[in-house]
């Protein structure tokens, strides 16, 4: 009997356009949930409240859902720095075939280019930089970001993508903390 490539296997799953997706459609909701906490008014400083953390979700959502699409049509995944490059994935993406519904059809590259160089240039999303710079309106992104997952979604599905992928199982432990014994 020939040993099981395991490592196949998980690359196999690792890389499923459905495993994109749905982890794509975590941080989406996970931006949401945020986004809606915060709907308040600005600040002293005419900031939106923990703006960055629902940008960063965003932007995250919006490079996962560019792979799915990717992996979608049989295409590989850049890997390491360059697999975070917002505009080199969207310029994959588009040139098999993405585009947004709508009247505006450049919102998707509106959104990503300054997404992009807030996070793979500067990382301002996750740290505090001096630089200046310009970020799409953070109502304007979410809902580029839902029509972006609803094509990516459509798009997977009608490929035959299932979730969760055939034969794949991911196991995760949660480790508590740790309590007195009781005598």
């Amino acid at each position: 009997m020939p040993t099981p490539n395991y490592k196949a296997w998980w690359r196999a799953a690792e890389t499923h356009p459905m495993s994109f997706l749905t982890r794509a459609r975590e941080y989406q909701k996970a931006a949401n949930i945020l986004f809606d906490a915060v709907d308040q008014p600005r600040d002293r400083n005419n900031l939106v409240p923990l703006s960055n953390p629902v940008y960063y979700l965003f932007t995250h959502t919006v490079e996962l859902a560019l792979k799915a699409f990717l992996r979608a049509h049989d295409e590989e995944v850049p890997t390491g720095r360059d697999g975070h490059a917002l505009i080199a994935l969207h310029g994959q993406c588009q040139a098999l075939g993405l585009r947004l519904p709508g009247d505006d059809p450049l919102g998707l590259q509106n959104v990503v280019t300054p997404l992009a160089s807030e996070n793979d240039v500067h990382q301002d999303f996750r740290y505090f930089t001096p630089n200046c710079s310009g970020v799409p309106e953070l109502s304007w992104t979410r809902d580029v970001v839902a029509a972006l997952i609803q094509i990516v979604g459509e798009r997977v599905e009608a490929a035959g993508y299932v979730f969760p992928p055939e034969g794949v199982a991911k196991m995760q432990f949660v480790i508590g903390k740790p309590r007195e014994r009781a005598s």
